[in-house]
């Protein structure tokens, strides 16, 4: 997505932002389960709920990135 690899600093929040997102997600699956139904792309069932909404959701947030939008 990046033109370069993530600072320390970037990879330490990235790291966070995911952590607290699988928190948020294993204690609400509903959320997890309703973030999963949007699209038309099935699921992966092998990876846990939780998990993988906190990944799409740390992901979303890289993609949004002005480097990103811009390069």
């Amino acid at each position: 997505m990046l033109c370069r690899p993530l600072g320390a600093k970037e990879q330490k929040v990235t790291q966070s932002v995911l952590n607290d997102l699988l928190a948020h997600y294993e204690a609400v699956p509903k959320d997890a389960e309703a973030l999963l139904t949007v699209g038309e792309s099935k699921v992966d069932s092998s990876i846990a709920a939780p998990e993988l909404a906190a990944y799409t959701m740390t992901v979303n947030q890289l993609m949004n990135l002005d480097e990103v939008l811009n390069k």
